[in-house]
């Protein structure tokens, strides 16, 4: 007799465990799938419960249990605490091997698990079995689980996704891998060649390869043909925040409006507030849909309104492209006090 949980649903199929003692299996299956389990339950077994979901979810697979002296697998050691969890637990997830044609079977994907079973001197295990499967994926799958190399299983995800027109749930369930997985290997493809090369000999690590494929492939090639460039998380983490910075600049400055001034002139901060010590210029306003100021009764000198606002434009300018420099902001923000407090007096008048 099995129990069935409900796990969710994952666009039109449903996520469920199945257990049955200290064994059990989750699968994503389809709601008539699971309503036929339901009604099968007390009966079931959960390699019997296996079996049904591949037949009637029209999988070519079937679970066997299969002398380990028929699978073909490199035997190496496996870490202590794995070990030990396959001893209490059992197998849970079925090792996928598939038929050579002489009797016997190869290993695609569990070589751990078998491992741990030869290990802990058990004769026969549990496996699916590929009946009748595509030679060609069957390869693609067993060269990514000897892969080792995070470049590597990026371009064989993106064969199986491109060549066989696969879904990325669909290999992730194939490579028997999480969604989040296939996603983050498809990642490092954003890399470019030079980077990438350098990823799949291992001379950089996966963390510094996952921040740099952040980056368009222009700030990535400036990265590494800058021959002061170091390799770690450190400085690649400092490049990326920096170039995030000047993008965000970039697109603040695109709305700010700053004229070329016909003239250059010089004027003492302390003479600012004195209309007579500025020579009239002639600026358009650069501030879009702005109402115009109010103009006094006696003379005031609509040009010099025009400045400074102009003066507000730029120095907020400046705060912007001075991000981090606190004493290039307080300047801006000095030029801001002054030029409010002429404006404000220019209205008053």
């Amino acid at each position: 007799m099995i129990r069935i949980e409900n796990k969710g649903k994952v666009k039109d199929k449903v996520k469920v465990r199945i257990i049955d003692g200290n064994s059990s299996i989750t699968r994503m299956v389809k709601p008539e799938t699971l309503k036929v389990l339901r009604e099968r339950q007390n009966e079931l077994s959960v390699p019997d419960a296996e079996e049904l979901i591949y037949q009637l979810e029209g999988e070519r697979e079937v679970i066997r249990e299969i002398p380990l002296s028929l699978i073909d697998f490199p035997e190496f050691e496996v870490p202590k605490n794995f070990l030990e969890s396959v001893k209490e637990y059992g197998i849970l997830e079925p090792p996928l091997v598939s038929p050579t044609g002489d009797g016997k079977y190869k290993v695609i994907a569990g070589r751990r698990r078998l491992n741990a079973a030869r290990i802990l001197g058990l004769d026969r295990v549990r496996c699916i079995v590929k009946e009748d499967g595509d030679n060609a994926v069957l390869t693609l799958i067993e060269n990514f689980h000897r892969a080792d190399n995070p470049a590597l299983e990026a371009e064989l995800i993106a064969r199986l996704i491109e060549e066989r027109n696969l879904k990325k749930t669909e290999v992730a369930k194939l490579l028997n891998v999480s969604n989040s997985h296939i996603t983050k290997r498809l990642r490092l493809l954003n890399l470019i060649p030079e980077i990438f090369e350098k990823l799949k000999k291992f001379e950089i690590n996966i963390t510094v390869a996952r921040e740099l494929a952040k980056l368009p492939p222009e700030d990535q090639r400036e990265y590494f043909n800058d021959p002061e460039s170091k390799w770690t998380i450190e400085d690649v983490e400092k490049f990326v925040r920096q170039k995030k910075i000047e993008k965000s600049t970039k697109v603040a400055l695109e709305q700010v409006s700053i004229p070329d001034l016909p003239t250059e002139i010089e004027i003492p901060v302390e003479k600012v507030l004195n209309p007579q010590a500025i020579p009239p210029i002639t600026v358009e306003n650069s501030l879009p849909n702005a109402e115009p100021l109010p103009t006094a009764e006696n003379q005031v000198d609509n040009s010099l309104i025009k400045d400074m606002e102009e003066i507000q434009n730029i120095a907020n300018a400046i705060k912007i492209l001075a991000t981090g420099n606190e004493a290039v902001i307080k300047n801006a923000n000095r030029l801001l006090e002054i030029a409010t407090k002429y404006l404000n007096q220019t209205v008053e008048v």
